[in-house]
């Protein structure tokens, strides 16, 4: 799935998909499964091998995942990361929702009888992907800088263990979830030139503050 999609793949409950593994096999076994899941999201031309065959596979898509902790006996979300490989998590921008978090909280206590039906525009399959893929040809501006700042600024809530996966990976995260609040912003605003606003870096500064 992941190596065929071409624009996003969507996985519900991802650590699913690896929990028997973690729960019979050595760490060895865990981080060389791990490993595999590395070699796509590098997004680079790769070969995979098993009893069946070959295949290679480059892979285009963003991954949006959801995902509970391995365990339904009571461990959380902290203590089955600290399971998983760094390397791994780090090609991942991690939003955790705590239990009795805010958006949590909101799922909850919602209530279907109370939901007004939406009847505004809605966009055929094809204009959606025509708007995705426009977004994608365009270039977003903002100034490196100031996001650098904003890099920097957080480094100092990380273990000493995490700053080493945080220099590597999370600028390029950083750098994505600026554009991607850029382009957000200016699409709703009927705009095809994407240039950052000062309300886009105090909403990325708040989002990222929150992910750290």
């Amino acid at each position: 799935y992941l190596g065929m999609a071409t624009r996003y793949a969507f996985i519900d409950e991802l650590f699913r998909y690896i929990k028997p593994s973690v729960s019979v096999q050595g760490k060895e076994t865990i981080d060389e499964m791990f490993a595999h899941m590395n070699d796509l999201l590098e997004h680079r031309k790769r070969q995979f091998s098993s009893g069946n065959g070959n295949a290679n596979v480059d892979m285009k898509a963003r991954v949006i995942a959801a995902t509970n902790p391995f365990s339904r006996s009571g461990e959380s979300v902290e203590e089955t990361l600290q399971r998983v490989d760094e390397s791994y998590l780090s090609r991942f921008l991690i939003l955790w929702q705590p239990e009795n978090g805010e958006q949590v909280q909101l799922v909850r206590r919602a209530k279907q009888s109370e939901l007004k039906t939406y009847d505004g525009v809605v966009l055929s399959k094809e204009e959606w992907l025509s708007v995705v893929d426009f977004l994608h040809s365009k270039q977003s501006v903002f100034d490196e800088k100031r996001v650098e700042v904003i890099f920097e600024k957080n480094k100092e809530f990380l273990s000493e263990r995490l700053v080493e996966y945080y220099c590597t990976r999370y600028q390029h995260h950083l750098r994505c979830l600026m554009d991607g609040i850029i382009k957000t912003r200016g699409i709703m605003e009927g705009k095809n030139v994407f240039v950052a606003t000062e309300a886009d870096y105090l909403l990325c500064e708040m989002i990222w503050q929150r992910v750290i």
